[in-house]
This record gives C-alpha cells, structure tokens and sequence, in this order.
C-alpha cells in the first residue's frame, strides 16, 4: 500500500504561504521540480488517481504539518454547534448562525432551522426550548425573546411548546401563564383536561342545595367537607 506524506514547502518569507507537498514515500528522494504542489488542507490522492483530496463536509482539516496518509488522521469531525463544507477550504469550522442548529458532522446549516417551539443562538448544538408560558408557533427562533408569551386564559405547563392551552369557564390566567387559577376558592386546576376539582377534604354543592360528584368541575366555592355526628 503506497504511503503518502505531506511535507512544508520552503519558507521564503512569505507568513501567508501554507502549501505542503504530497509525495508517495517512494518518491521522497526525487528532485523538487519532479514533485507536486498541494494546498494545505488536502489528502492524498485516493489509489490510481494523482489529485489530492480535501477532507469531506462536515469535517475540517487538522494541522498541516507531519504524515498526512489517512482521511481519519488528517480530517475532523465538526462538533456540535458548527459546520464546514468544500466551499470553505481550509477555514476551520464555523459557527451556526443563528435561527438553526448544527448536529456534529454538519456540513451545512442548511435545512436544520431551529424548530417550532425552540430558538437557536449562534453555535447552538441543540435547540432550546421556550419557557414554560411561552410559545413559538414558527420555525427559526434566533434568542429567547422570539418566545411569545401565552395571553389571557391561556398556559403552557411545559416548555418547548408550539401554542398555547385554553383555561376551562372555571379558571382564569394572566398573560404568560405557566398555568390557570380556578375561580372557585379551594378549588384545584387540573392541566390535565382543565378541569377545577375541590381540595380534599372540601365538597361544593349545587344552587340546589345538592352535593356535586366527587372531583365534578365548577366554579362555585368548595366548602370544608362535615363528617355526619356519630349519635
């Protein structure tokens, strides 16, 4: 298996020069005129081809200098919260703009948008998401600040969500609410279906007069609950 070295070309005084030289280690004893030129930060040329190549998408070159025989010792992965494609050359990997995010190995930002109920910084590796009473209903968030506050009568328990819930007729929310209140005293919200149950030990009865089911919603207050006296 041929082995190929990329060497420095001579310094001559230009800071600006990083080209090395791609030779076949059998070939290391020819002439320099005999040799061929190539850009730091190309590969050897894969076998039965005389053109180096440059390390794929998604991945940048390491330090030009020393062996250069393999893609996985001349190449790296891109982390998270960057990519890198051919038309960068030998730039190290960028940052993500903002409004996306990069998976490790991205080779472009393109098409991975920061997703609904999310936003993305510049060199985000995950989206994060929008706080518990907020909500983003598009993609591309780029800061916290494009997280909309949910209005009146409306909550979101979780973060990351894409809209908000509605209060039932038995509670009410300010704006930007995590949750609702109910309206009825020593009654308790429930997220789960919006619903206003009594507190335990409590009971709340009807303008009849009559008991209401045990966990009925409503909004009229819950009283402490009497145990019948024992004669």
């Amino acid at each position: 298996m041929q082995t190929w070295l990329l060497l420095r070309a001579p310094d001559r005084g230009s800071p600006a020069l990083s080209r090395g030289l791609c030779l076949p280690s059998q070939l290391l004893h020819l002439q320099w005129p005999r040799t061929k030129l190539c850009l730091s930060p190309l590969l050897p040329p894969v076998p039965g081809s005389a053109q180096p190549r440059a390390c794929p998408g998604g991945s940048e070159a390491l330090n030009g200098s020393g062996l250069r025989v393999s893609e996985e010792m001349g190449c790296r992965l891109c982390e998270a919260g960057t990519y890198h494609n051919l038309i960068l050359d030998a730039l190290p990997c960028q940052l993500c703009p903002p409004g996306f995010s990069c998976s490790q190995g991205s080779e472009s930002y393109q098409g991975q948008p920061c997703p609904v109920g999310h936003y993305c910084p510049a060199g985000t590796r995950s989206p994060r998401p929008c706080p518990a009473g907020t909500f983003r209903s598009s993609s591309g968030a780029r800061a916290a600040e494009e997280c909309q506050g949910c209005p009146v009568d409306t909550f979101t328990s979780l973060p990351g969500q894409s809209g908000c819930l509605t209060c039932s007729s038995a509670a009410f929310s300010p704006p930007g609410a995590s949750t609702c209140t109910c309206r009825g005293l020593n009654r308790i919200f429930q997220k789960s279906d919006g619903s206003c149950i009594c507190q335990a030990g409590h009971v709340s009865f009807n303008n009849r007069g009559v008991e209401s089911e045990e966990e009925s919603s409503g909004h009229e207050d819950c009283q402490p609950q009497v145990s019948p006296c024992s004669l």
